[in-house]
């Protein structure tokens, strides 16, 4: 039942301090693998996504997210599937069968950074994966989507008509015309 270690570490190797909590922004990832994984209550499985930044001063740091793709709620598995989505779009690779098909390419993601405490009490931070994109794309170019309607977050904003245009009806005054903000 054992593993045979010999030749895989160097007696000398200074413990890791664990994953590194890179700054906020935007980083040039590939995917090196995924696997599935138990949810703490047992209810359910998520997709464990591990990365590497593939470039700049972070090369080599590992990114990880879960998409939460095996939940019993609804909601859970709607949002994995939209995260998911955005990962595939992201590589290029609309309907994979294993997530090797989705390594080595890369892709960026918008990452923040998370406060949380330990069941210790201690403070540490973390990294979100908040975003993926295609490389080269932009991250304060909001996507269109066909799903958003003309009312939503995308839609273009009007300006308001000029004074000139109110009705002058009586009791409907027309709008100020002074820098009060109210």
């Amino acid at each position: 039942m054992g593993a045979d270690l010999r030749g895989c570490y160097e007696v000398d190797d200074a413990p890791s301090a664990g994953v590194e909590t890179l700054p906020a922004g935007l980083y040039t990832v590939k995917i090196s693998d995924g696997e599935w994984k138990d949810t703490k209550t047992g209810g359910g499985q998520y997709l464990q996504i591990n990365m590497t930044v593939a470039e700049g001063d972070h090369e080599g740091a590992a990114v990880i997210d879960r998409l939460n793709l095996k939940n019993p709620s609804d909601q859970v598995r709607k949002i994995a599937r939209g995260q998911f989505a955005a990962l595939r779009e992201a590589v290029g690779v609309r309907d994979p069968k294993d997530v090797s098909e989705l390594a080595d390419v890369r892709f960026q993601v918008m990452l923040k950074v998370k406060k949380y405490e330990t069941s210790e009490g201690e403070e540490r931070t973390s990294n979100r994966v908040q975003r993926y994109l295609k490389r080269g794309e932009s991250p304060a170019a909001p996507r269109q989507s066909d799903e958003d309607p003309p009312w939503g977050r995308n839609a273009p904003r009007r300006e308001p008509p000029p004074a000139a245009a109110w009705p002058a009806r009586a009791g409907l005054a027309q709008p100020a015309q002074d820098d009060i903000p109210f």
